[in-house]
């Protein structure tokens, strides 16, 4: 008589031969399995498909030897295990050993009996407490060179042994299950019907058109969409204007369409999710798909402080704050405080008066700043870059008497955004002339996404020697970058946020060097080139007096795409028209080594 998997595997690991009958069978009633001592079937483990009775000649049962039961042929010889009782241990009341208790009481009972025919017993309780706690983000302090930070942050996980009236994605007639997120579980109709009666199908459902807060829930939904939209909860038909969710949530987040919501014919009051993440004002009558979020056993919610992706402000310390919520009623908090410090790192110049940065350019910012005395904060100013990617770079040196000096240029990187420029491959850029520096700068291939401050220092006479110098002639100036299709930090602490190394085998862990006129005797290295904006054909128009050079014309990624050799550069031209709409750098080298670039934009 076995009535427990720990009874079950002793006598698995015992058995001789590959299987042995033990003492369940239904010979008295078929289906009806009874042990030979009488005592009741608490435990089975059967092979899968068994019993099945096969021929209608299968009512004992054989153990095989990897414990998994099997009902034998009436007529089979097998080999047989004897269970001698010295003492018997049987469970009276209560859930088996290993069951899932519920929360509250539960009494658990045994019966023991000796040969001599005594009888005793034991019983405890077992006490489940309904409970929940929710863990959030350790503290978060970051030092910005900038004017703040946008910062991210995954939503805290919630922890509950409740489990009244949950729903876990069981399958639901009519819908596609979508999956789940902090604590929701969403499912998309399989056919499409009008707004009110996908919110009437929803609530007999035990749920309600979703309802979207942040953007990570968005795009969530969005990548899973089975048609091009769908229905959420958000609507504005009890008054014009006015967007509520059907679940009675603040609106803290939207995604509109540019142009939207717009009530086209004074008609579309209720709003689809489209399958870019973008939401729109539908018409009344329109029949969509609809998505439909039913609560889970756990709800976690945003109680206070800014939602994730938002930017807060040098100087500023902010508590985020969260609650969660069950079935049965219990609740937990918590927080964490993000506090942004200022930057000791202050770079510049004392004295601008000689030399300026004048402009700066890379991949989309070109920025004509003059002087700034100094130093200026343009981290208001970002473009968008990705991992392993190359991207165009311009510096541009202003002077003031007695005229142009050898500049000295570096450009630095806050790769992890922990407010320095100290770690590895945060070195992106260096060079020096007396005019305009060109090149392209390889992206490391592991980033993060985020925000990320960029530092561009120019000094007179030497290289600065870091990123937090004041040197006596020059200035500084920062901006900011986006990077986009990295990764998302796994971890709170950005000094462990390793950053992985440039594609470009030469700008691998050093920075790329930058050139252009270093001359001072030949300003005549120059070219003009019309029109730009450019969509067929470009002139050029220069007084260099080689005017036989070697023209390249390199795409955003550092490829070159066009090269010429003997260009005669004054009053020629060259077609455009194999080239595709974007940003391009057009390179002119003389034949004693001087080059000099210039941006390109063809449409």
């Amino acid at each position: 008589v076995i009535n427990s998997a720990q009874e079950n595997q002793f006598l698995a690991n015992q058995l001789i031969n590959q299987t042995a009958f033990i003492g369940l069978s239904d010979a008295n009633s078929e289906g009806i399995f009874e042990w030979v001592n009488g005592e009741p079937v608490t435990y089975t483990n059967w092979y899968s498909g068994q019993p099945n009775n096969y021929n209608n000649d299968q009512d004992y049962v054989e153990m095989m030897n990897n414990g998994q039961w099997n009902d034998q042929y009436t007529n089979s010889v097998l080999e047989y295990i004897v269970e001698i009782p010295c003492m018997s241990v049987i469970q009276t009341t209560g859930p088996q050993n290993g069951s899932v208790f519920p929360i509250g009481s539960t009494d658990i009972k045994y019966t023991i009996t000796d040969p001599c025919g005594n009888v005793e017993y034991c019983e405890f309780t077992i006490n489940v407490e309904s409970d929940i706690s929710i863990e959030c983000p350790n503290d978060v302090t970051l030092s910005c060179p900038g004017s703040g930070y946008i910062v991210n942050w995954d939503t805290p996980k919630a922890f509950s042994c409740c489990n009244q009236g949950c729903v876990e994605g069981e399958p639901i007639p009519g819908f596609v299950y979508m999956g789940n997120l902090n604590g929701s579980h969403y499912y998309c109709s399989i056919g499409q019907d009008l707004w009110p009666n996908a919110q009437a199908v929803c609530a007999s459902n035990g749920g309600y058109l979703a309802s979207i807060n942040s953007a990570e829930e968005n795009q969530f939904l969005a990548n899973i969409l089975v048609n091009q939209s769908a229905y959420i909860g958000l609507s504005d038909h009890i008054e014009e204007g006015i967007f509520n969710w059907t679940n009675g949530d603040d609106l803290t987040y939207t995604n509109w369409y540019p142009g939207q919501p717009n009530d086209y014919n004074n008609n579309q009051d209720y709003v689809e999710l489209m399958s870019d993440g973008q939401w729109n004002d539908q018409y009344n009558n329109k029949p969509l798909e609809y998505i439909m979020e039913i609560p889970g056993c756990t709800q976690v919610h945003q109680i206070s402080g800014p939602v994730s992706g938002s930017f807060f402000p040098i100087g500023s310390e902010t508590t985020i704050s969260y609650a969660a919520y069950d079935n049965c009623g219990n609740a937990d908090t918590c927080s964490f405080d993000i506090t942004i410090i200022p930057d000791l790192c202050n770079s510049g110049g004392i004295n601008s008066m000689y030399a300026h940065i004048h402009q700066f350019g890379f991949n989309t910012i070109n920025n004509i700043s003059g002087n700034n005395g100094g130093y200026a904060d343009f981290t208001s100013i970002c473009t968008e870059i990705s991992p392993s990617q190359s991207y165009p770079i311009t510096l541009t040196p202003g002077f003031g008497a007695p005229g142009p000096q050898m500049a000295y240029w570096k450009i630095w990187m806050d790769w992890n955004m922990d407010g320095d420029y100290n770690d590895a491959d945060e070195f992106m850029a260096y060079g020096a002339g007396t005019g305009t520096l060109t090149g392209f700068v390889a992206m490391p291939s592991i980033l993060w996404n985020g925000q990320v401050d960029m530092r561009v220092a120019m000094k007179l006479g030497s290289y600065p020697t870091s990123p937090c110098e004041s040197f006596a002639h020059g200035e500084t100036e920062d901006y900011c970058l986006y990077v986009v299709g990295a990764g998302d930090f796994k971890d709170d602490n950005p000094d462990e946020r390793t950053v992985g190394s440039r594609n470009d085998e030469k700008a691998q862990n050093h920075a790329v060097e930058l050139f252009g006129s270093s001359n001072i005797n030949n300003p005549s290295l120059d070219f003009e080139m019309f029109p730009n904006p450019a969509s067929q054909r470009v002139n050029f128009r220069s007084e260099f007096e080689d005017n036989s050079v070697e023209l390249t014309i390199r795409n955003s990624r550092g490829e070159i795409v066009k090269s010429i050799s003997n260009f005669a550069i004054n009053g020629n031209e060259i077609s455009i028209e194999d080239l595709t709409s974007g940003i391009y750098f057009v390179t002119i080298l003389s034949s004693d080594g001087e080059q000099k670039s210039k941006r390109l934009i063809i449409q």
